[in-house]
């Protein structure tokens, strides 16, 4: 097994650990969404988290790590070390989803999205498609997310609609179950196919599309005509991928997070036995706060 233990994605701070000054909970989701599908494009077998539990609270120091956790630990005075109340961030959530996804994906899965609009990514996968807008990289510098969606094309259709998972929750649990879940509800919308094509929009965050055997109400203006349209992943169908793609071989690996590895799937595991260190840390945060 390949494995990549270098991951981490700020969700805010100053130029210490965001230097454009636009990281925010939501760049953290899509962030952590395009570099985990890199990684397993790569041909990585495990990808670890580094740094998942966040200490925050009075008498802990902000560093080069402060916004990056997926959990969050709050110290308070007497608090009970055996309990570790962590709370989860919206990437957290996001996170579990991923390793749902990707547990049974091997790189040879993927096939890469053609002819999309500019800023869009993503990958086509057997269960579906996985979409996202780099907007920051057409952006003026600095500037936050200005509300623009960019619409796709998915041909090669069969069935009467998709479902589109938008990976942001709607609703998140404050805390974690006994198994280390925690309860999120996600917002969804159907889109029709129409002749075999569904047009569905992408915006700020990270999409999910799936076949669906929902049926819905079209009206004749509002059929998706792909022939006339630039943004068309593919023309011909493949049952059991979605679209008929080019293969490509896995990216070349770059620093800070995406490196090859060949077979296995992918086991995508938070690094959680990081708590001793945590609580070492915690130890010495609470004594300094005394």
């Amino acid at each position: 097994p390949r494995w990549l233990g270098g991951l981490s994605v700020p969700s805010g701070g100053g130029d210490e650990t965001c230097p454009d000054g636009r990281c925010s909970e939501r760049t953290q989701v899509s962030s952590l969404v395009r570099l985990v599908v890199s990684a397993v494009q790569a041909g990585y077998t495990h990808v670890l988290y580094e740094r998942p539990i966040e200490l925050i609270g009075p008498g802990v120091s902000e560093d080069a790590w402060s916004t990056r956790g997926l959990l969050t630990l709050e110290l308070v005075p007497n608090i009970d070390m055996s309990i570790l109340p962590l709370k989860p961030r919206p990437a957290y959530a996001v996170w579990r989803w991923l390793q749902t996804a990707m547990a049974e994906v091997t790189p040879g899965d993927f096939a890469t999205l053609h002819d999309v609009p500019q800023g869009i990514e993503g990958v086509a996968l057997p269960q579906g498609w996985l979409l996202w807008f780099d907007w920051f990289d057409t952006a003026s510098p600095g500037a936050p997310y200005a509300g623009e969606e960019r619409p796709v094309v998915l041909t090669g259709i069969e069935g009467p609609s998709v479902r589109v998972l938008r990976l942001w929750p709607e609703d998140l649990a404050g805390e974690l179950d006994a198994e280390g879940e925690v309860d999120v509800t996600w917002a969804e919308s159907f889109v029709p196919v129409v002749d075999g094509s569904a047009q569905v929009s992408v915006g700020e965050d990270p999409v999910w599309v799936e076949v669906s055997e929902q049926v819905l109400d079209v009206a004749e203006d509002e059929a998706v005509d792909a022939t006339e349209s630039p943004e068309v992943v593919a023309e011909e169908a493949d049952q059991e991928r979605g679209p008929t793609l080019e293969a490509e071989e896995p990216p070349v690996a770059e620093e800070g997070g995406c490196h090859g590895g060949h077979t296995s799937p992918l086991a995508a595991l938070l690094a959680l036995t990081l708590v001793v260190g945590v609580v070492r840390r915690m130890k010495g945060a609470e004594l300094n706060a005394r």
